[in-house]
């Protein structure tokens, strides 16, 4: 678990809802990454959370 009182010290905060199985998530998915990876150098933070029902879409659960 985590809250914003973890982020802090960080200069920003994005958040976004995603799901591994939206078409439009695969299709950015890569673009996401080199977003983060720049700029968490630069002090943002970036989460991502998967809102969808395990039980109905399994791709989505925590391990996957």
């Amino acid at each position: 678990m985590i809250s914003l009182g973890d982020f802090k010290s960080e200069s920003a905060l994005l958040v976004m809802f995603i799901c591994n199985h939206c078409p439009f998530v695969k299709h950015v998915r890569g673009e996401l990454a080199k977003f983060g990876r720049d700029y968490q150098s630069k002090g943002a933070a970036i989460v991502a959370i998967s809102s969808n029902d395990v039980t109905n879409y399994p791709d989505d659960s925590p391990p996957r």
